[in-house]
């Protein structure tokens, strides 16, 4: 069992990943190359890194109410696995918006309320 990925590599590998999804067919073959190679050198397998990490959970999280809407939307995408994949889409597509409209906001509020519910209730830890 290998140990977590460090910030560094998981950056690299990410973006390796990113390219993937390139029109160019040598720059794909190029990346997916490269993103193996990564994974050998740093002495893991594919199954190592796409394998959910063990992670421990606090025993009763206390919820937090998010000040505004940017930090209900980090709460929204940090427990994004209680989001369906338009809530979840949704999110991922407003969080570099600087402003967003009123409807949006409500959408934000409407899907924090939905994690809130989750991890209130023992589904994680805020």
């Amino acid at each position: 069992m290998m140990a977590a990925l460090d910030d560094q590599t998981r950056d690299r590998l990410a973006k390796l990943l990113g390219m993937l999804g390139s029109d160019h067919d040598g720059e794909r073959a190029a990346a997916g190359l490269k993103a193996d190679r990564l994974v050998k050198k740093i002495g893991a397998s594919w199954y190592d890194i796409l394998k959910p990490q063990e992670t421990t959970r606090a025993a009763d999280p206390v919820w937090r109410d998010p000040r505004d809407w940017r930090e209900a939307l980090a709460l929204c995408l940090r427990y994004s696995e209680w989001l369906n994949d338009w809530e979840d889409e949704f999110c991922r597509s407003v969080w570099k918006r600087r402003t967003i409209t009123e409807r949006q906001e409500f959408y934000v509020w409407t899907a924090l309320e939905k994690v809130r519910a989750a991890v209130t209730t023992g589904g994680g830890d805020a």
